[in-house]
């Protein structure tokens, strides 16, 4: 069974080439996509935690003096 396996190849050159080309530039895509994949979500994790660093968020002191009511203040009608 080897000795036919290995004449079948033999007697096929370019398709055995061309099949181990096909291998191996799609083994090279799906490991670039990877690592570029990787690549970009490191640098946007790098980014927003370089920029975003130290952020503190605390309520108003004065919220008990004004109820937001919906209504907008304007300007007197003398002023304009």
């Amino acid at each position: 069974m080897l000795k036919a396996t290995l004449r079948s190849f033999l007697a096929h050159k370019g398709r055995l080439l061309l099949s181990a080309l096909a291998v191996v530039l799609s083994v090279a895509f799906v490991a670039g996509s990877l690592i570029f994949s990787d690549t970009v979500t490191r640098t946007f994790d790098r980014l927003f935690a370089s920029t975003s660093a130290d952020v503190t968020v605390e309520p108003r002191d004065d919220l008990d003096a004004s109820v937001p009511t919906g209504a907008v203040q304007t300007l007197p009608a003398a002023l304009t």
